[in-house]
C-alpha cells in the first residue's frame, strides 16, 4: 500500500496529453478526428441527449475543447474539423475574439497564441472560483457567434488516500485476451452531503521512453515532425518499420482510454472508496516503476451526462478512438443556426491532484509485461528506401505526449 502527497501540478497541460500513437500517427488521428466527428456533435440544447441527424463526410465542423478549473490556466483550443470523403484533418481557426462571461458581470477576453494557431489563453494570473458561473463566448472574423451553456464550478473534495494492488490477469485486449499483468491503482475521498454532486478521473502515467517516433513504409521528417510515407505501388509487405530513438532522455504521458466519471445519486454523503483510477501495465522497459498524476474534477450534470454516454458507447465499441453507434448532444451552439453541430464542449470544475510513484518491483508472483508501444523496438529494419543514416534520432517532444522534462517524484 502506498500513500501520496497533494500537490500542485500546474504546469502539466492537460489538453496536450490527449491523444498519442507511436505506431501508425496517421490512422490514430484519423480515428481521433472520426470519433469525434460521431460521438460528440452538439446542439441548441444544453442537455445531453442522443444526437440522431445524419452527416455526410463532406462537411466541416467547428471543434472547441475548453476547460476551466481553480488551479489550471486556462485555454480554449477551436479548430475546424473537416471531412473529404474518408480524409479528416483539423484546421485551427485564428483572428476569433474569445471572451470568458462570469456569472459576476464581468468578462475575460483570451489572446490567441502566437506559436500555436487557434490556442486562446486566458491571462497567465487568472483562474477560476468556487461557486462562480461561467459562459464561453467565441466570435469568428465571419461574424459567426457561438456560445456554451452557464457552468459553474464546484469544488472537488481532497484525495484522500491512494493505493496499489497488484493484478496478475491485468489488462486484455477487446477480445479478452490479457495483455499484460498490472498494478491496479485506487483513490478514496468523502463525497459532500449537501448536494448531488458529480465526478471525474482523469490519470497520466509518466514512463522512461527510448523511442520518439515509428514510421511504416516511411521515414521521419523532421521540418514538420511527421512521417513521410515512401510512394511505392505496391506497397512492401510486410512493410518497413523504422523506429527512431530519442535524442535525449525522454517520457511518454499515458492517458486515459476510457471515461471515469461518477455520480453520487445513491452515495450522497458517504465516503466513496477503492475507486479504480488507473491499471498501470507491466512493461518490461520500466520494470521498476512509474509515477502517476491524477486529477480528481467535480463536474456539472450536463458534462456528466455528456462523459457518460461517451464512456458507455465506447465501451461498447473498443475506446475512445473508435467509433460509437450513437453520438451525443452537448452544450456549445451557433447563436443564429441552432441546425450546426459543434464539436467538443466547455466545461467548469474544481480539481484536486495528487501524485503517485507506482512500485511495480513490490509485486509477488508470475507476471505478464507487455512493451512500450506494444512490440519490440525494431533495431534496424534494412529499409532500402530510406535517406536517413543508421542511428538517426527524433526529438524528444516532438509528437504529443512526450516531454524531456523529469517529471517530479520521478525515481530513476
Amino acid at each position: 500500500m502506498q500513500h501520496s502527497e497533494q500537490k500542485d501540478l500546474n504546469r502539466i497541460d492537460i489538453f496536450s496529453y490527449r491523444f498519442y500513437l507511436l505506431d501508425n500517427q496517421r490512422l490514430f488521428f484519423m480515428n481521433v478526428l472520426r470519433f469525434f466527428l460521431f460521438a460528440t456533435l452538439l446542439s441548441l440544447s444544453a442537455c445531453i441527449d442522443l444526437y440522431d441527424k445524419k452527416y455526410k463526410y463532406d462537411t466541416n465542423l467547428v471543434f472547441v475543447e475548453a476547460l476551466l478549473t481553480n488551479q489550471d490556466p486556462f485555454v480554449v483550443t477551436i479548430a475546424q474539423s473537416r471531412s473529404i470523403q474518408l480524409t479528416e484533418y483539423q484546421q485551427p481557426i485564428s483572428r476569433a475574439v474569445v471572451e470568458l462571461l462570469i456569472g459576476d458581470g464581468s468578462k475575460i477576453t483570451l489572446t490567441e497564441s502566437t506559436t500555436k494557431a487557434g490556442t486562446y489563453q486566458a491571462p497567465a494570473t487568472f483562474r477560476g472560483k468556487i461557486g462562480q458561473s461561467y459562459r464561453l463566448r467565441m466570435r469568428f472574423s465571419d461574424n459567426r457567434i457561438y456560445e456554451s451553456s452557464l457552468e459553474r464550478l464546484h469544488a472537488s473534495p481532497s484525495i484522500l488516500k491512494t493505493y496499489t494492488t497488484f493484478n496478475q490477469k491485468g489488462i486484455a485486449n477487446n477480445n479478452g485476451v490479457q495483455i499484460a499483468s498490472s498494478m491496479d491503482v485506487f483513490i478514496d475521498t468523502q463525497d459532500a452531503e449537501s448536494e448531488q454532486n458529480f465526478y471525474q478521473w482523469r490519470t497520466y502515467l509518466y514512463e522512461n521512453q527510448r523511442v520518439c517516433a515509428s514510421c511504416a513504409n516511411g521515414q521521419w521528417n523532421a521540418r514538420n515532425n511527421e512521417c513521410q510515407f515512401y510512394r511505392l505501388d505496391p506497397p512492401p509487405l510486410p512493410p518497413y518499420i523504422n523506429d527512431y530513438e530519442c535524442d535525449r532522455r525522454c517520457w511518454q504521458v499515458y492517458t486515459d482510454e476510457r471515461y471515469n466519471v461518477f455520480s453520487d445519486a445513491l452515495t450522497n454523503g458517504r465516503p466513496i472508496t477503492r475507486r479504480l483510477v488507473k491499471q498501470v501495465p507491466f512493461y518490461e522497459e520500466n520494470l521498476p516503476g512509474a509515477l502517476l498524476i491524477i486529477h480528481q474534477l467535480s463536474i456539472t450534470s450536463t458534462m456528466y451526462r455528456y462523459f457518460n454516454i461517451i464512456k458507455q458507447q465506447s465501451e461498447t465499441t473498443g475506446s475512445l478512438a473508435d467509433v460509437p453507434p450513437a453520438p451525443p448532444v452537448g452544450n456549445i451552439r451557433n447563436i443564429n443556426n441552432s441546425e450546426e453541430a459543434v464539436i467538443g464542449y466547455f466545461a467548469a470544475a474544481g480539481i484536486t491532484k495528487t501524485t503517485l510513484w507506482v512500485e511495480r518491483l513490490s509485486a509477488t508472483g508470475a507476471k505478464t509485461t507487455t512493451m512500450l508501444g506494444g512490440r519490440q523496438r525494431v533495431v534496424d529494419s534494412n529499409d532500402p528506401f530510406t535517406s536517413l543514416p543508421k542511428g538517426f534520432k527524433v526529438t524528444c517532444g516532438a509528437l504529443k505526449g512526450q516531454t524531456p522534462v523529469a517529471p517530479e517524484g520521478w525515481r530513476f
